[in-house]
């Protein structure tokens, strides 16, 4: 809703003859282009996607393969920082992310 309310504002606020229907046309497309995109990518897996991005819109490989390795890495980052929690819970010590000098 946020960025309707914001796109919405913008056209309305800057275009020379405050049109409200245009400022609803063009807040619009923000989730016409936010649908489309969640069709997209929901309906491929993540690897598929990214072989796409680099053959068809002929996107840098360095790129592509960066993003890959990141989201793969997500899901063992995740894994790891629960185990840190649970050893620091058993320990007796409650870690934030504002008080990391309990590692030490």
């Amino acid at each position: 809703m946020i960025p309707f309310i914001g796109s919405w504002f913008m056209y309305y606020s800057m275009t020379a003859d405050h049109s409200q229907s245009f400022a609803w046309i063009m807040a619009s497309r923000v989730y016409s282009y936010i649908y489309l995109g969640g069709i997209i990518v929901f309906s491929q897996s993540t690897t598929d996607l990214m072989r796409s991005f680099e053959q068809d819109l002929h996107m840098n490989p360095t790129f592509v393969y960066g993003i890959l390795g990141a989201l793969n890495f997500m899901p063992k980052m995740i894994q790891q920082i629960k185990i840190i929690k649970a050893s620091a819970k058993m320990r007796g010590v409650r870690l934030t992310i504002f008080f990391a000098a309990a590692l030490c």
